[in-house]
């Protein structure tokens, strides 16, 4: 009996950044909450107290801007909305298994189905890079963020709730890392153009919370694609040496800030 695990082929990594335009909200634990402070509090780093942009919260919103355009089935009906496969989904992810956004972010198990599919894409954590540059920044709550005071209004008795929300400031940077695995017969380039697809519609939305108020809005630059074939990992040589080919010839940057030069 043959194994039905596929054989990985190639590890295709792309490196670059995400900057704050406007300031980001990824909520954290609330544990130990100060009088006085922020009523919404951003996820840290423990380590050095620094925030952090977690990779399923990236990961997260570009499988959902995908499933938005390539899953949702048709106005007039026809259920094959899911990359020309039939879907059943109304709500919730997509679980058909067979499309490619399936393919590149994964399924859950599904125990009525008897289906299951990995996820060949790794997001890491994207750690702040430009510590000192925003410790600098003027009137912050503390040596990373700002807080926010927005206001609710009681549409029936007028009365107002001020809630304090802390956000990471505009031009915070952050550094940007993915991992896509790909195995024999997987369709490379298209599995990267969907992942590419993903991070801009990313750009042209929008990154974390209250992102309906201004919140997260970033600038994505990708400065390096690097394919490493499995080979590359036998060897301490022959993996600096796939480290060292950058298949791009410029970085990719998004939105496009000189509409001009785009058309």
């Amino acid at each position: 009996m043959s194994d039905p695990t596929p054989r990985l082929v190639k590890k295709v990594l792309f490196l670059g950044s995400i900057t704050a335009v406007s300031g980001l909200h990824i909520g954290g634990s609330e544990v130990g909450l100060r009088i006085g402070g922020a009523d919404k509090v951003v996820v840290r780093n423990p380590q050095d107290n620094a925030p952090y942009i977690p990779g399923s919260s990236l990961k997260g919103k570009m499988r959902s801007l995908l499933e938005r355009a390539h899953c949702a089935p048709v106005a007039d009906g026809n259920p094959k909305g899911c990359d020309g496969f039939v879907t059943e989904r109304s709500h919730g992810p997509c679980q058909c298994g067979q499309c490619t956004v399936c393919q590149v972010f994964g399924i859950a198990v599904d125990q009525k189905r008897q289906l299951i599919q990995s996820s060949r894409l790794l997001v890491r954590d994207l750690p702040l890079i430009n510590h000192e540059q925003v410790k600098r920044m003027a009137n912050l709550a503390t040596d990373f963020t700002e807080l926010k005071t927005e206001v609710a209004i009681d549409r029936l008795t007028s009365a107002a709730n001020p809630r304090n929300f802390e956000r990471v400031p505009a031009g915070s940077k952050f550094s940007l890392e993915l991992l896509l695995n790909l195995f024999e017969q997987d369709p490379e380039e298209k599995f990267v153009e969907l992942i590419l697809e993903g991070l801009r519609l990313v750009a042209y939305d929008a990154l974390g919370g209250q992102s309906s108020r201004g919140y997260g809005r970033v600038r994505l630059e990708i400065n390096h694609r690097l394919e490493l074939k499995a080979e590359c990992f036998r060897s301490e040589e022959a993996l600096k040496e796939g480290l060292r080919q950058n298949q791009m010839k410029a970085p990719l940057i998004w939105p496009v800030e000189d509409l001009a030069a785009a058309a």
